[in-house]
């Protein structure tokens, strides 16, 4: 795996060409972080004058071969099972309903405050939510569950706001009696046998759910292609 610590004493060094070749390599074998996509593009940018053609020159670094081995892999994943209803709060109030999603793609990631992992994603899930940012028909929607704290909304909202994250956040509810959050998600793991949080689960048009993901690897573009890929499929049907 490409070090992120040797990446940052590269750059610190002022030693470009090696950076960039480091920078490059992480791209091709699909271990990239959102900060090192940062600096290949801001070195990009002082190379050519603009971000014209950086992605296509992003894209001419990528390993095909090797993402097309991983869509062989994901496609092996899908199922379809109807997607546990449900009703839960936004950041701003709203009750969303799964039945308000009908007719999108939706893509649940359910995660924590206390959850390291869970956050260690969140870059990689970013790039995901920016590059659907523009097809209406493809929402995410992240499931904060789990949660003991008094004060957790206001928590949340803090997070969310202090890392820029332009995410739809939904609370999970509390079941009657309960010390913590968790009543969706509790049913979600009784009706797909899942167990443990980050979470991610993939849901069709039709209110079906074709993915599940869990866990965190580690890579932010490694995440954000398995995610785009099973989005894709999901919205194709194959």
């Amino acid at each position: 795996m490409i070090s992120t610590f040797g990446i940052t004493i590269l750059a610190h060094l002022g030693d470009k060409p090696a950076l960039k070749t480091l920078l490059e390599k992480s791209v091709f074998e699909n271990q990239s972080s959102a900060e090192m996509l940062s600096m290949l593009k801001d070195m990009y940018i002082k190379r050519t004058g603009s971000e014209k053609g950086y992605d296509q020159y992003l894209n001419s670094l990528r390993n095909s071969a090797g993402g097309a081995k991983m869509a062989e892999e994901i496609k092996k994943e899908m199922f379809s099972k109807p997607m546990v209803d449900f009703a839960m709060e936004d950041l701003n109030g709203a009750i969303v309903k799964l039945g308000d999603l009908k007719g999108k793609t939706v893509v649940f990631d359910f995660w924590a405050t206390w959850c390291v992992p869970c956050k260690a994603s969140f870059p990689g899930m970013k790039l995901a939510v920016d590059k659907y940012a523009g097809d209406p028909n493809v929402v995410f929607y992240f499931v904060d569950t789990e949660e003991r704290s008094a004060n957790y909304k206001a928590e949340v909202a803090k997070y969310i706001k202090d890392n820029n994250y332009n995410f739809n956040v939904l609370f999970d509810n509390k079941a009657k009696d309960a010390k913590a959050t968790g009543e969706v998600f509790e049913r979600i793991c009784k009706a797909f046998n899942l167990s443990g949080i980050p979470q991610k689960i993939i849901v069709d048009a039709n209110g079906n759910a074709r993915f599940v993901t869990v866990g965190f690897k580690g890579s932010a573009t490694e995440l954000a292609d398995e995610i785009s890929a099973m989005v894709d499929m999901t919205k194709t049907g194959k």
